[in-house]
């Protein structure tokens, strides 16, 4: 199978907050796919000042990427308009990711052009059963949606035999200062915790937001006791990992939960934030601990306890580890992929398809639509949710007996 990813410029939802690697997912799904077997290109888009990615330069270089590939898989909202208008010129079969809960982030301008993409690709991967529900509840048919979490292609490549040294009294976040109100909470709550070091991993989204970190640790008077590393590399990663007695994942917004992934992978017991996504990661008690969003009480006494019974925290990484190996190991991903990409091909089939000058005109709009209705004696289609149902097969009307050919 040929596949085509296509993403905007590295952005917040590809990168990973671990350590200096653009459009991580991608770069995951590509050494997935190519590992077993298959054919994989990652084609990124420019990202415009109204958050629609895409030109008609952009468009042509797409379409002639997707024009001999089997999938088109979009990783993120914003270069979904630009591959949908490709998809509707050369009819390739398209695959949108899409993390549906916590979706009010996206600004009211895009979230119609964001509701329309959803409602127009062949299929809507998402990463948990949460969002499956949620994707429904927006219109989406259910025939539609594969759940698959595809965080791990890119996170529990690391998996193999446990961190091979000891843990230190050291707690690590992995998603930097740009998860702002999480990682204050984090430093509050290492602040109440004798004798434990915390360090800040990960990129930041402001080059101030360290400084403010910084200032927040000395005003919780540990600021001999925490260190902000901003990137780090993919060894200087794991060893960071290694050497933590416990991971935290405080990220308040919506999360893909690749530290849960990355810490579990390594054995070590992860402490994360309540959502769908961790929920769907990190078994309450088993393999980690969920706690209430923002709360500081919570959060310091689970540190505080795990750091003072390391049999218990051993015990939680090591059952963490066989779940992320028996959930998410790089067959399982690969089986969810391919069966995500096969129901598209199944809902699609590809046709020769020349596009007309009303087509033509159409891929110039910079968002996703309904299919114009001109000429509309000459065709058929059937009307989904959402205007014309770009799912359904476009056929020529039968010629009359005196009409030309």
């Amino acid at each position: 199978m040929r596949v085509v990813l296509v993403c905007s410029d590295p952005s917040d939802c590809l990168r990973s907050p671990l350590a200096a690697r653009p459009a991580s997912l991608g770069d995951g799904l590509l050494r997935l796919l190519r590992d077993g077997g298959h054919e994989a290109e990652l084609v990124t888009l420019p990202s415009w000042g109204d958050g629609a990615p895409g030109s008609a330069v952009d468009d042509g270089r797409l379409a002639d990427a997707a024009a001999s590939a089997d999938v088109l898989h979009v990783l993120d909202v914003a270069a979904s308009p630009a591959a949908l208008r490709v998809r509707r010129r050369t009819g390739t079969p398209t695959v949108v990711r899409a993390q549906v809960s916590g979706s009010e982030h996206i600004a009211e301008r895009d979230r119609a052009a964001w509701l329309a993409c959803l409602r127009a690709a062949d299929t809507v991967m998402v990463p948990t059963r949460h969002d499956e529900r949620a994707a429904r509840a927006l219109g989406v048919p259910a025939e539609r949606i594969a759940t698959v979490l595809v965080a791990a292609a890119g996170e529990v490549g690391g998996v193999g035999g446990f961190a091979a040294r000891s843990p230190e009294r050291v707690v690590s976040v992995l998603s930097g200062p740009h998860a702002w109100g999480g990682t204050v909470d984090v430093v509050a709550a290492v602040s109440r915790v004798p004798d434990v070091e915390l360090v800040v991993a990960g990129r930041s989204a402001a080059p101030e937001a360290a400084e403010r970190l910084a200032t927040v640790a000395d005003a919780c008077g540990a600021a001999d006791r925490v260190t902000i590393t901003g990137w780090l590399d993919e060894q200087q990663t794991v060893e960071l990992v290694d050497r933590s007695a416990v991971v935290v994942a405080p990220r308040r917004g919506p999360t893909t939960g690749a530290v849960s992934l990355r810490a579990m992978g390594r054995a070590r017991p992860v402490v994360a934030y309540e959502s769908p996504v961790q929920a769907e990661i990190v078994v309450d008690g088993e393999t980690g601990v969920l706690v209430p969003m923002g709360s500081r009480s919570r959060l310091t006494e689970v540190l505080a306890g795990l750091l003072a019974d390391p049999f218990r925290a051993e015990a939680l990484g090591q059952a963490g580890q066989d779940r992320v190996v028996a959930r998410f190991g790089t067959e399982r991903t690969l089986a969810g992929v391919l069966s995500a990409y096969e129901n598209a091909v199944e809902r699609r089939p590809r046709t020769a398809f020349i596009p007309s000058a009303r087509t033509r005109a159409a891929t110039a709009s910079s968002r996703c639509g309904p299919e114009p209705d001109a000429h509309a004696s000459k065709s058929s289609t059937s009307v989904g949710v959402v205007g014309t149902d770009w799912h359904a097969s476009t056929k020529p009307a039968s010629s009359s007996p005196g009409s030309s050919a």
